[in-house]
């Protein structure tokens, strides 16, 4: 998560005497040394020791993913005692929070004092996308914001999880891709060149056709490995160019994205989880389900996500039940449909609702896992074959060699 640098905010470390107990000692974040005093004051404490110990350069200006959750739950805490905006930020500054967060909150803490809305305030951070932004201004809408924002943290958490169970199961097949290339690269030319040399000297100076293949590879990575790394630097720059000016290009990759092996089963729970959730707010609040899933098509960036929706509410304005309209859609799974009927059935919706997104966390679960389980078994089998690639081309020159000296002892 990346935020936009605010060079006004400062940390400071004092030292004060309490009323009753030992004296203690605290980071603060303020605008000024001034306002770190006056905050010292108000906290009913007797200054000793001030220290501006802001850091002199910011190596990352990336926040911790379970610090801007841990922001969203007590936002929502903090709100639904009525305390202001800037009132909450001003608190949570003054909490353990690393300085690349409590520069975000110091500039959220600035628009809010402008009397931005919290979803605009969010956005201009350049912390949230415009999917997070949404899901802020329909809890703004409809009186939601404190659900709203546990919810997005909840999602935001399970992604969070996702992305560190991935990254942590894939550590060592990517330590051994890179092991695996560098045996290739530099261990399998400097085993292969003596023995290119034996074969010329018993008169044999074919070497069998894969350590040709193998060897020629290494030498063109070699020799061409800037222009290779440019073509790929220039190919994925041309596909972002594409894709995010090209609304058919866009049309066909989010459907390639939903329909494709592995992932896409995952990408769709995760559209289904933010349509469930966003959708459970609206009914909550009495909105229409037309203006609901209108909102819900909105928030979605993915377009052939949102013309599934898009195609559900014409059959909800025309006039059919919510749950013979749902089956319009293509990435909905069956057994949510299933709830809908019985929900609408039994006049339950609402509870119903509640029960679908439990469901849906549990297959967000499960698809987690089987992401990261055929990830790693693609990897490991990625690496298997380049490690017997390697295997046969180091041994195939041996056995070749082994060959042509007996043909030349028996000559």
């Amino acid at each position: 998560m990346q935020l936009n640098k605010n060079p006004k905010i400062r940390l400071f470390r004092y030292y004060a005497k309490v009323k009753r107990g030992k004296p203690v000692t605290k980071v603060i974040a303020a605008d000024n040394k001034t306002e770190a005093i006056d905050y010292v004051k108000k906290m009913g404490q007797s200054l000793i020791k001030i220290k501006d110990i802001t850091p002199i350069f910011i190596m990352d200006t990336k926040i911790p993913e379970f610090e801007f959750i841990s922001i969203l739950n007590k936002f929502s805490t903090y709100i639904k005692s009525s305390m202001s905006p800037v009132n909450i930020i001003t608190s949570l500054l003054n909490e353990e929070y690393s300085y690349q967060t409590k520069v975000f909150l110091s500039t959220l803490r600035d628009y809010f004092k402008e009397g931005l809305p919290a979803y605009i305030a969010f956005k201009k951070t350049g912390l949230i996308d415009n999917q997070i932004s949404q899901l802020i201004q329909i809890g703004e809408k409809t009186g939601t914001l404190p659900i709203t924002l546990v919810e997005i943290a909840k999602l935001l958490e399970k992604k969070a999880l996702m992305k560190k169970s991935l990254k942590k199961s894939l550590i060592r097949p990517v330590f051994t891709i890179i092991f695996a290339f560098a045996i290739v690269a530099f261990v399998v030319p400097a085993m292969i060149e003596p023995i290119k040399g034996i074969f010329t000297s018993v008169g044999k100076g074919e070497i069998p056709m894969l350590t040709k293949i193998v060897l020629g590879t290494t030498d063109y990575i070699k020799s061409n490995g800037f222009y290779l790394l440019y073509g790929i630097i220039m190919l994925v720059a041309s596909f972002i160019w594409i894709y995010t000016t090209n609304i058919k290009a866009k049309a066909m990759f989010d459907k390639f994205l939903l329909n494709m092996p592995v992932l896409g089963k995952f990408i769709q729970t995760s559209y289904n989880y933010l349509i469930f959730v966003t959708l459970n707010m609206f009914v909550q609040s009495g909105f229409s389900l037309p203006q609901a899933l209108k909102e819900i098509a909105s928030s979605i960036n993915n377009l052939e996500m949102k013309e599934d929706i898009n195609a559900v509410n014409i059959e909800v304005k025309n006039g059919l039940p919510l749950s013979r309209a749902i089956m319009q859609s293509v990435y909905i799974p069956d057994i949510y449909k299933e709830t809908f009927a019985a929900g609408e059935k039994t006049g339950s919706l609402k509870q119903d609702l509640v029960k679908t997104i439990a469901l849906i966390n549990e297959h967000f679960e499960e698809e987690s896992k089987k992401v990261i389980s055929k990830i790693t078994m693609t990897i490991s089998l990625f690496v298997s074959a380049i490690v017997g690639i390697v295997v046969f081309a180091v041994y195939m020159p041996m056995f070749s060699l082994i060959g042509a000296i007996n043909q030349s002892m028996a000559g």
